[in-house]
């Protein structure tokens, strides 16, 4: 998108509005086991990527981080007659240092230390009737 130039109402500035962002392309992945001990007892577990489309040279940069995450997710199913109850656990991480990445009102100068974690507790239930 190229939208013309316009006049600001306040101040009569010409403006020159640029719509065009850099974001690259990403291939995230995922890989998931389910081990089924007996009857009543099922493990599941998993690993996935969670890739950025942050640009780092790029001169209108779009994305919100340039973070790459993984997340690890465990869990398991047990199963008492009718009822299933489902309990899971998981874990996504990155430590990471910004470099030239603004983030609402930065100034270019500005450095931030960012490491992220993030924790799910899954919980669920089904009754077959």
């Amino acid at each position: 998108m190229s939208p013309n130039s316009f006049k600001a109402q306040s101040s009569g500035k010409e403006i020159q509005y640029n719509s065009a962002y850099s974001l690259s392309s990403v291939i995230n992945f995922g890989v998931g086991i389910k081990y089924i001990v007996d009857e009543n007892f099922t493990y599941y577990g998993s690993i996935t990527s969670d890739q950025t489309a942050f640009v780092p040279n790029a001169i209108n940069k779009f994305a919100v981080s340039n973070w790459d995450i993984v997340h690890i997710r465990s869990g398991a199913m047990f199963t008492i007659e009718q009822l299933s109850i489902t309990l899971g656990l998981g874990y996504g991480f990155k430590g990471n240092i910004y470099n030239g990445l603004r983030i609402f009102g930065q100034k270019d100068s500005d450095r931030s230390d960012i490491v992220y974690h993030q924790l799910d507790l899954v919980f669920g239930f089904t009754y077959k009737m």
